[in-house]
């Protein structure tokens, strides 16, 4: 993963000067030795480069990468899972000296079918920046659900691109806008160093799915058995050749992809977060010594420090709503051990819920369509919520997280799943604990569903895990009126204060 960025402009020392100051706004998303890859372009207005943390690449690679006949250069954020396959069918071939990385593969692709076509056939999480030097265009790229962020802001003669909020909120008093999920923004160049309008076009939409739900079950064998081997596949292309960190938690969840990961990688350490009396303690000891996994023990912050924490908190995370800065804050101690062990890549749960309805306990009748398409407001919504939550407190600290429930062909055929697979037995999730019963046990499969915090060991007042603010904060009615909580004034407060205010789309509450 990285940090990308780019700009349009037609000055090639302004293109160059503010890049430099984009990138510097997110160094934390690459290591030290890979900072400022920067690539200005004479034929087209424009400069992009990366902060990069290599993962699938060696350190001597560096973007942008160029595909090999010249049209193409790009930077990427993120990983592309199915790079091999896609380099066995383009006949890439490895070399001792130089073995394809998942963004050189990307290059070639890009040469054979083009920007949507490439971007239609990636198994990924991730962003990238794509420049078209014979069209003289551009592209910005996300994918399916937006778990890895890019975002941009145009002014005038210039637009300029990066990974985050803040790389962009420092260099820009103009509004910001994102890649919709599953989208491409394009910008097309003209020979005065001018850009046209952005176009938008979505190549995948999770919407498509609103009204696809099965509504008659199909053999209960053959719908179980792909779902389980869709769900296996998708962890065990997340998992690295190297080590690896897993959040648990010992629920259902995290259990099922520790569990799958350990068939592929023994490679592994598992991180709990706890207070005294914690729920999941237990469970994710358990768990360990069961399947021989490393566990570290990580002690929570007490109620006292997490007040310390906020506003250093609510600026990594660049976001205000209570229900993703609640979860943010108690995760910081988890998050500086991972990165004093060294790790570059967790992987997480996160996304379940969302997919196999993990929120309600049951369902009636005459609840279920609106139950099932709450499911897909909720998927649609991830980028701003766990998604980002997960991208930015991991990235702050040079980590990439993983999310193997969110994998495109996992979430296009679990969101086919009417409710007889979602609610049985008295229990959500039934298709998922029926996987982990069949691997795990029943202990583990029929645990009640807490929440990070409350897993954690906190227990909550009417602020979760903060203390109701002590003075009220005057903020922008704009901003004001999409808060539900009194402390999401102080939140909000923290969010603007951080300059992120011209990121206008994040103004109306998420479902």
């Amino acid at each position: 993963m990285c940090g990308i960025a780019g700009i349009i402009d037609p000055d090639s020392q302004a293109r160059t000067t503010i890049l430099d100051q984009v990138l510097s706004l997110i160094s934390h998303r690459g290591e030290p030795e890979c900072q400022k890859e920067i690539a200005n372009f004479k034929e087209l207005p424009l400069a992009m480069g990366t902060n990069r943390l290599a993962i699938t690449s060696q350190r001597s690679q560096p973007q942008p990468i160029h595909s090999p006949s010249g049209k193409f250069s790009l930077v990427f954020n993120g990983e592309v899972f199915n790079y091999g396959i896609i380099a066995d069918e383009l006949c890439v071939r490895c070399t001792d000296d130089s073995p394809p990385s998942d963004t050189s593969v990307l290059a070639y692709a890009l040469d054979r079918w083009g920007v949507l076509e490439t971007t239609e056939r990636l198994d990924w999480e991730g962003a990238y920046i794509c420049a078209d030097h014979e069209d003289n265009s551009v592209f910005l790229c996300r994918d399916h659900l937006g778990i890895k962020p890019l975002y941009y802001s145009e002014s005038g003669e210039r637009v300029v691109f990066g990974s985050e909020i803040k790389s962009l909120a420092g260099c820009t008093n103009e509004s910001i806008a994102q890649v919709p999920p599953g989208s491409i923004v394009k910008f097309d160049t003209n020979s005065d160093g001018s850009f046209s309008a952005s176009q938008t076009k979505a190549w995948w939409s999770i919407d498509t799915f609103r009204e696809q739900w099965r509504k008659k079950p199909e053999s209960e064998i053959c719908v179980a058995d792909h779902c389980f081997e869709l769900l296996r596949n998708a962890v065990h292309s997340r998992v690295p050749k190297g080590k690896c960190a897993l959040l648990l938690s010992g629920g259902v969840d995290s259990t099922l992809v520790a569990t799958l990961a350990r068939e592929v990688s023994s490679n592994l350490t598992a991180y709990v977060l706890h207070r005294p009396g914690s729920p999941d303690l237990p469970f994710a000891r358990e768990l360990c010594r069961k399947f021989d996994l490393s566990l570290v023990e990580v002690p929570a912050f007490t109620k006292e420090e997490i007040s310390t924490r906020v506003t250093e908190t609510v600026r990594i995370l660049e976001a205000w709503e209570w229900h993703v800065v609640n979860h943010a804050v108690p995760m910081l101690p988890l998050v500086e051990r991972i990165r004093s062990d060294g790790h570059k890549i967790v992987l997480s749960g996160e996304g379940a819920d969302e997919l196999f309805c993990g929120y309600e306990n049951s369902v009636d009748e005459t609840e279920v369509a609106d139950i099932l398409a709450m499911r897909i407001t909720r998927l649609a919504g991830l980028h701003r919520t766990n998604c980002q939550r997960l991208d930015r407190m991991f990235m702050a600290a040079t980590i990439e997280s993983r999310v193997p429930f969110l994998d495109r062909k996992l979430v296009e055929f679990a969101t086919g799943l009417g409710p007889e697979w979602l609610f049985r037995d008295g229990a959500n999730k039934w298709i998922i604990r029926r996987f982990v019963e069949r691997l795990v046990g029943p202990h583990f499969a029929w645990r009640k569903k807490l929440s990070l915090a409350k897993g954690v060991g906190y227990r909550y007042d009417r602020s979760g895990v903060f203390s109701e603010p002590t003075s009220a904060k005057i903020i922008p009615e704009i901003w004001s009126r999409a808060n539900r909580f009194p402390i999401e004034n102080q939140f909000i407060f923290e969010f603007l204060a951080a300059g992120y205010g011209g990121a206008e789309f994040l103004a109306s509450r998420s479902n």
